[in-house]
């Protein structure tokens, strides 16, 4: 009998050892898709216009992108310019992908339509956005700001001193791509990023490929 007794004691203290292990497991799951709701999603971009905005339609780019940020809870930061936009901008994974959905169909009086489709082209159907998912809220900036300035970045080379990008604009490359032409020694590679993101890293040609040239952009 006392041994059927130790057996019994033995089968509870499993079970309850068990019933607490699934608890707390379900609490973690619990947490961790609460953790998960909060986080936020980090939206970076940027997109020439041309040709350029003219006063009217610079302060129509101006009041969408702020309407629809406040519209989904955005923070962040946008250069708006008569050349286009530069967002660095957070806010929840429906949040951000609200907001460039609307951008998308942004039509500030110059949308084309194609010819062989008739489907409507507006001047950020085709922006690319980079998103960054589920990072902490913490990370989240505290406001929305749409700062008004003359180049979207800065090279200097705002008005008439910018080069035309349909005619010198240069051909985008996919990553397989460029890590090719980093082999090629009759290549040159310019890094016009800013000089802090350009201290932070770079992707280096092997020896005897292109030749790498830093502007120190400021």
């Amino acid at each position: 009998q006392l041994a059927k007794n130790q057996e019994d004691e033995k089968q509870k203290a499993a079970a309850a050892a068990a019933e607490a292990k699934a608890a707390a497991a379900a609490e973690e799951k619990e947490q961790s898709a609460a953790n998960s709701a909060n986080n936020i999603t980090l939206l970076l971009f940027y997109q020439y216009v041309e040709p350029c905005w003219d006063d009217d339609q610079f302060q129509v780019a101006i009041k969408f992108v702020t309407d629809q940020g406040n519209k989904y809870g955005l923070t962040g930061r946008m250069r708006v310019a008569k050349e286009g936009l530069n967002c660095t901008l957070t806010g929840s994974h429906d949040g951000i992908r609200n907001w460039c959905a609307a951008l998308r169909t942004f039509d500030g009086g110059r949308s084309k339509t194609d010819q062989v489709t008739g489907e409507t082209i507006t001047e950020f159907a085709k922006t690319e956005f980079k998103l960054t998912d589920d990072l902490p809220p913490k990370q989240r900036f505290p406001k929305l700001h749409a700062f008004e300035v003359v180049e979207i970045v800065n090279y200097g080379l705002a008005g008439s001193r910018a080069p035309e990008i349909a005619k010198y604009g240069g051909t985008h490359l996919e990553p397989e791509d460029y890590n090719n032409k980093m082999c090629e020694k009759d290549t040159v590679i310019i890094d016009v990023r800013n000089h802090y993101e350009a201290n932070i890293g770079r992707f280096n040609p092997p020896e005897g490929g292109a030749k790498m040239i830093d502007p120190m952009m400021r």
